[in-house]
């Protein structure tokens, strides 16, 4: 799964928010007696602190309005070395029953360098498939000079019964409003770290299509295989994908997600919200 180097209705308000909030951070310049590169420094962690308290009070409205799930961190680390942080919340939405809302917000970059922050909020079926109805990009670019949004990509799916749903880029380029066809049984990447806790140990092999989010590519004829217990990963339950898209992710027995690997390179580790937070400082 490669990294490229949704806002609903309701929360296009609180995103644009977000984005101002940062914007006003760079309003100001160096105090008298700073050098250059101390400010920078500064500015570049404290324009991550005011993305993080942003992000924070989308959560805190959501979770008055609707009931919501257990929140997950997980520390994210690219060829062994820390590299960000995986939040993921999930709300049942009353407004639209038998749909789950998730939001995963992805931050990744290097210790006090630039960094990209996403914000991936994506609608779905609640049932044993997690099928997407729509999904929503917003990403910032963070760096000590400054931050920059990119325009928010928006795109509905429709499940196409008659096989005309073409593997590879689904959409490209920030289009609204578009709907693009996908198999019956299709879920996303960052929906899986959810979708695979639900999966009973010892359930046979299951084939299904994964969307690989950032880049929006459909990969079919994935299989999840159950492996038992690794005795290497102090016995945790380990899943596997295999075929075009390669993972693998182990839970305890309370079926709680500890540790997923992506392809070779990159790795998410259950963690605290105090270490995810801290992870790049």
């Amino acid at each position: 799964m490669n990294f490229p180097r949704m806002a609903c209705p309701r929360s296009s308000l609180i995103l644009f928010t977000f984005w101002a909030l940062l914007v006003t951070l760079f309003m100001a310049g160096p105090a008298f007696g700073v050098s250059s590169s101390e400010y920078n420094e500064e500015r570049a962690e404290a324009s991550l602190i005011k993305a993080v308290a942003a992000v924070e009070d989308v959560r805190v409205i959501r979770k008055e309005r609707r009931g919501s799930l257990p929140e997950q961190w997980f520390i994210f680390y690219l060829d062994n070395r820390p590299a960000g942080y995986l939040h993921i919340t999930a709300d049942l939405d009353p407004d639209a029953p038998g749909t789950i809302r998730f939001q995963h917000e992805f931050l990744v970059g290097e210790q006090d360098g630039d960094r990209q922050l996403y914000v991936i909020t994506t609608r779905a079926q609640d049932d044993e498939r997690f099928i997407p109805e729509k999904l929503a990009i917003a990403k910032m670019d963070i760096s000590p000079e400054g931050s920059k949004s990119a325009p928010v990509l928006e795109v509905g799916f429709r499940v196409s019964e008659k096989g005309e749903a073409a593997e590879g880029i689904l959409s490209r380029g920030s289009q609204k409003g578009i709907v693009v066809a996908i198999p019956h049984w299709t879920t996303t990447d960052f929906l899986l770290f959810e979708w695979v806790g639900r999966q009973p140990f010892g359930s046979p092999v299951v084939r299904l299509n994964v969307i690989e989010t950032l880049e929006l590519h459909l990969k079919k004829g994935v299989d999840l295989v159950y492996r038992g217990r690794d005795s290497e990963k102090g016995n945790l339950h380990r899943f596997e994908l295999q075929g075009p898209v390669e993972g693998a992710y182990w839970l305890n027995d309370q079926h709680e997600l500890i540790e997923v690997r992506w392809d070779t390179d990159k790795l998410f580790k259950r963690s605290s919200e105090a270490e995810a937070r801290t992870v790049l400082q």
